[in-house]
Formats: C-alpha cells, structure tokens, sequence
C-alpha cells in the first residue's frame, strides 16, 4: 500500500474534528469530545508536527502528530472510523 504524509492543513483537521466519530467505547477518541484538545487540534500553530495520512487515491484516511516534553517524546495517531 502506499500512503502520503502531508502538513496537516485547515480542511483535513475540520474534517477530523467534526467529521470522525468513533462508535461505543471508541467515542472517547472523539476530536470534540474535550474542548481543550479540539482547540488544540484546530490550532495551526501546532501543525508543524501534526500529518495527514492519504492513501494512494488521495482520500484522508488517518493523522498522525507528535510533541517532546522533559525529553519524551509523545506520538498520537488516528485512523478514519469506519478503517478501525
């Protein structure tokens, strides 16, 4: 398979947010279900470190993003719904 890794960008991170939602124990990972990560993840400050996953026709299938705190290293990811 072949994946495309983009800057995250204002479309992709809308979409995400208010477009993705998880089913039954899943919902937790819901964009809007805390506002402090929603504005996070809205935030394009924070998009240097936040990607966008495209399969081989260009459709948004997961993201992906990471941050350094006290010399760790943090990496979060997501996967379309309806691929999980």
């Amino acid at each position: 398979m072949q994946y495309n890794f983009i800057k995250m960008n204002q479309n992709y991170a809308e979409e995400i947010a208010y477009q993705w939602k998880y089913k039954g124990k899943y919902s937790f990972y819901d964009t809007t279900a805390d506002k402090e990560d929603l504005a996070e993840f809205l935030d394009p400050k924070t998009w240097d470190r936040t990607f966008a996953v495209l399969n081989k026709e260009n459709d948004l299938i997961g993201f992906y993003s990471y941050t350094f705190q006290d010399e760790i290293m943090w990496i979060g990811f997501g996967l379309k719904p309806d691929l999980t």
